[in-house]
């Protein structure tokens, strides 16, 4: 028998507050566990485990947005308030595996789960008329006018995935793994949004109320066979099928309050259902081998998509220059080629060659052509004909021992084609800006990484590394051709100090610098952590952690995007800065009962948690 154990309490009382507007309380408090058991028997060995996180992330936004009029002024709307989130996830899953033979092994497993993501946002807007630069034009009345705007963005999703796996080794240089796997998840959001007049002294009437919502369930079928077998001189051939069904079907709601009569009503052009059948037929092939100091792997993977979706309201709304349909489909067969070479020019001193190319689909959530109102100022909605991107990965790396030390320096070349971009344009109707996702162009990455692994002493162990690189974006976006560049570098650290036999601290350090985006740049992030782990000799299994997070509290996420007509005049200007509160303090407790025997550890879900 096997158990481990564990506890988390955690937060930042001395940051919690009001908000002075809403009256929400916000806090960075979590809190959570999980317990894993494991019972061996001599043929068969049953596990089961048990999982619940909250998590609390107390921060603010500012905004500056500015959408041109046809006057050539620009209507102004400059927010800032509160924005809290929060994160539960709670889950169970049991399962067990059983040796039917000498040769053969079967895996059975459930798994159950519940996920819930949000956040509020407590937002005062100063809208207004000027120039660019926010200053009053002749004859262009400023219209001054304050808005009230709290909104609630939530998505909620049940999981259920059930699996077996058969192994059977038919000697000793050959086995078939088969694999089977059914899920079932519900996936829902929700967002309510209103408006009100605003003073510096309280809260008006109620203007607009807008509750929008929609419900995907969807169903996954996996299969997967793979054969592998091994010669005599040590190298092995590996073939595989993996075919997979993903299917959903769901509604979306628009409803609007007449704040006049207090009776809600929909907005009926804007609703819709959706229906999608993605399947994806995958088989694949790898080949791996030595010639004396070099060894080398070689595979190819064939993947065909067939893929339909379909809407009841092909008049759906529509952001792009294209006529709107009811049904797009995606019928294509693509190859995937990998290579892996290494060679050991001696026992301190190996290079390493790669290459590979993958695809990436997009989720539903980015597909569907759900209108959503996030704020007053921006609105997002779904592109049903975005289609997949192609990543290629080039890299070439040195490996370098020297005592106890390792270094190892890689150039790289990262490609992306078909790249899907989170894009804004304008929705002159109602003066705000609206975002979707569209293929639009390619990104391109070339650069070098150094990493290195060094031994302080005996007590003392550290990892430092960085990359330098040239990252390039180009893309047709609304009719205007996108060419931005930057320089971008990253640094990283890792410290872990045995102070004593029973304590090590430990502390980690991430940079990454600005960065050009399609429309714009996003501003440079670092957050630094830092933790002490407690492993009293008396008390057997127990181990005690205090951590610390974002310790320079510099947990700022800020970027801006803009946009041009085609004479070059800018037609909106968007400048974010999300603040997340810190530092924050957690307290972790874990213990295990004879641990060192294999413990599982919890599922996840598969599709479901790819589409949240």
């Amino acid at each position: 028998m096997s158990v481990l154990a564990n506890g988390l309490l955690g937060g930042a009382p001395w940051g919690n507050l009001s908000d002075p507007l809403s009256g929400y309380h916000n806090t960075d408090s979590r809190f959570g566990g999980g317990i894993n058991a494991t019972y061996n028997l001599k043929k068969t060995s049953l596990y089961a485990g048990l999982y619940y996180n909250k998590k609390n992330v107390n921060g603010d936004r500012m905004g500056d947005a500015s959408v041109l009029q046809p006057d050539g002024s620009y209507f102004h709307m400059v927010a800032r308030g509160e924005r809290p989130e929060w994160y539960e996830n709670y889950s169970a899953n049991v399962g067990g595996d059983f040796t039917l033979s000498a040769h053969s092994t079967l895996s059975a497993s459930y798994y159950v789960g519940n996920r819930t993501e949000g956040r509020s946002a407590f937002y005062v807007y100063d809208n207004f008329f000027g120039d660019i630069y926010k200053a009053p034009i002749n004859d262009v009345p400023v219209d001054d006018e304050l808005i009230y705007n709290p909104n609630t963005d939530s998505k909620y999703g049940k999981f259920q995935s059930a699996n077996v796996d058969l192994n059977i080794a038919f000697d000793n240089n050959s086995s078939l793994g088969t694999s089977l796997l059914y899920e079932h998840s519900s996936l829902r959001r929700k967002l309510d949004n209103r408006n009100y007049d605003y003073n510096t002294l309280n809260i008006g009437e109620l203007e607009e109320h807008f509750m929008q919502q929609d419900a995907l369930p969807l169903d996954g079928y996996r299969l997967s066979l793979d054969y592998e077998k091994v010669f005599d001189n040590g190298e092995s051939l590996a073939v595989g099928i993996q075919p997979y069904i993903l299917t959903q079907q769901g509604a979306f709601s628009y409803d609007t309050l007449n704040a006049a009569q207090n009776s809600w009503g929909s907005y009926t052009a804007l609703e819709n259902d959706i229906e999608l059948y993605r399947g994806v037929y995958a088989f694949y092939t790898s080949y791996k081998g030595s010639v004396k100091k070099l060894s080398y792997q070689v595979g190819l993977r064939l993947e065909q998509t067939d893929q339909k979706l379909e809407m009841s309201n092909p008049n759906y709304f529509n952001i792009f220059d294209r006529p709107a349909e009811s049904t797009y489909l995606v019928n294509q067969l693509d190859w995937f080629p990998s290579l892996h070479l290494s060679y050991d020019f001696s026992d301190t001193d190996q290079l390493i060659a790669a290459a590979s190319r993958r695809i990436n689909r997009p989720p539903t959530k980015n597909m569907a052509p759900f209108l959503y109102r996030r704020h007053f100022e921006v609105y997002e909605v779904g592109d049903p004909a975005l289609e997949p991107e192609y990543i290629s990965n080039a890299e070439i790396t040195y490996n370098k021992d020297i005592g106890n030390q390792n270094f190892a320096l890689t150039g790289f070349f990262r490609n992306t084609n078909n790249a899907v971009f989170r894009v804004n344009t304008v929705y002159q109707e109602e003066n705000v800006l609206i975002r979707s996702y569209t293929n639009a162009g390619n990104t391109e990455s070339l650069g070098a990484e150094l990493n290195a692994n060094l031994a302080l002493g005996a007590k003392i162990k550290l990892f430092a590394g960085g990359s330098l690189y040239h990252f390039m974006v180009t893309g047709d976006i609304f009719g205007y051709r996108e060419n931005n560049q930057s320089t971008n570098y990253t640094l990283k650290g890792n410290l872990n100090w045995q102070l004593l036999k029973s304590v090590k601290l430990s502390a980690d350090l991430n940079y990454k610098s600005a960065t050009v985006t399609p429309q714009g740049e996003n501003e440079r992030f670092y957050l630094a952590n830092a933790a002490i782990t407690y492993t009293p000799a008396m008390l057997e299994g127990w181990s005690f952690a205090l951590r610390g997070i974002d310790l320079l509290v510099s947990n700022l996420e800020g970027l801006h995007t803009r946009a041009y007509n085609n004479e070059g005049v800018q037609i909106f200007y968007q400048e974010v800065l999300y603040d997340r509160y810190g530092p924050i303090l957690e307290f972790g407790v874990t213990y295990g009962f004879n641990s060192k025997s294999n413990v599982k550890k919890n599922a996840k879900s598969t599709f479901g948690d790819e589409q949240f």
